[in-house]
């Protein structure tokens, strides 16, 4: 049988890699690394934390978007309570080459460290548990091999994949600067998804600047009661006015799941697919990375998945219809209410 590497790095802060779970990764020879570990003597630059999602295969093919590796989005044995609705795209060519050497940029880093070496085999009898499970999923779940999806793809004009370099902190800002570039020379019209929608100064700017030259902008994000992440909310509605006054179209999606793409399209002939929320993290200290597709055809189609996501939105208005708070319970409200007058100050953390 032929031997594969297998390399997976994870955000060392956020991710919940248990110990049962790592030593069954070892014991399948499955390198593991955590990106940026958390150490006093960093201070500020502790913040920086992996926010990639990306699978390669065998420097042909990748998968990028928004989707996590959690039970979330992957088992329905296994499933968490909490669901999103997500968008990713698979590619295959020359690209995918681009995607590993990032990889690697971002793997042989001098601030990522080695989870292999830690952990002894300590929990036998938890690591049989993980691997039942891991069985009984495989047994069970659908799966398509890599030749279906290479028969679902569609040729494309051009591609880029745009990322930062980490060769110290803070990182580069060339994902912030295309995303900047891309909404100041948009002419006609800006369609965006983030779940999270806080923008910093510089990307207000942006988004004023390109409405007050009359770009049509659409933009989409979770309702307070959808949200996972009730402060992103409570900023999404304290800038309701000055969307409002820009002209700018607001929309409040209200499930069933919790939105939690990451999509812009330019002029209906410039799509962008990856990590990148329209909030502080992704502007200054995330990791991230996007992809940039002009093609028409392929804009067409992500315009559809988009324009069908609007039926499960409400719009906004006004400053006050309709309300933020609906379908909140009293504790809800009352953490908003604070979130919402303390934003000013929370912002920067979001």
């Amino acid at each position: 049988m032929q031997k594969h590497t297998v390399k997976i790095m994870i955000e060392s802060m956020a991710s919940k890699l248990s110990k049962p779970l790592l030593e069954n990764l070892c014991s399948e020879n499955i390198v593991v690394e955590y990106f940026n570990q958390f150490r006093w003597s960093k201070m500020f630059k502790n913040l920086t934390s992996l926010h990639d999602k990306l699978l390669i295969v065998d420097n042909k093919y990748f998968i990028t978007g928004g989707r996590n590796i959690t039970n979330n989005y992957y088992s329905s044995l296994y499933a968490s309570k909490k669901r999103f609705t997500d968008l990713e795209i698979f590619v295959e060519g020359p690209i995918a080459s681009e995607t590993t050497d990032y990889f690697n940029h971002i793997w042989n880093a001098p601030f990522t460290s080695f989870l292999n070496n830690k952990y002894k085999n300590k929990n036998a009898k938890k690591r049989k548990i993980i691997n039942d499970k891991i069985n009984t999923i495989i047994k069970n779940e659908k799966t398509n091999n890599i030749e279906y999806w290479t028969n679902q793809c569609t040729e494309i004009q051009e591609i880029s994949f745009i990322r930062d370099y980490y060769h110290f902190l803070p990182r580069t800002r060339f994902v912030t600067n295309k995303i900047l570039s891309l909404i100041y020379e948009a002419d006609k019209t800006i369609k965006i998804e983030s779940p999270y929608t806080a923008p910093p100064r510089m990307m207000r700017r942006a988004l004023r600047s390109s409405a007050q030259k009359g770009t049509k902008i659409r933009i989409v994000s979770n309702a307070a009661f959808a949200t996972d992440v009730l402060l992103a909310a409570a900023v999404f509605d304290k800038d309701r006015k000055k969307y409002l006054k820009w002209g700018v179209r607001v929309y409040e999606y209200e499930g069933p799941n919790t939105l939690h793409s990451k999509t812009m399209v330019i002029d209906d002939k410039i799509s962008v697919i990856g990590t990148y929320n329209l909030d502080q993290l992704s502007y200054s200290l995330n990791s991230e990375t996007i992809i940039v597709i002009e093609d028409s055809t392929f804009t067409t189609k992500l315009t559809k998945i988009l324009d069908q996501r609007i039926l499960n939105c409400k719009p906004i208005f006004t400053t006050e219809n309709p309300k933020a708070t609906r379908n909140l319970n009293w504790k809800q409200k009352i953490n908003f209410a604070f979130m919402k007058k303390t934003s000013l100050f929370s912002r920067p953390f979001l």
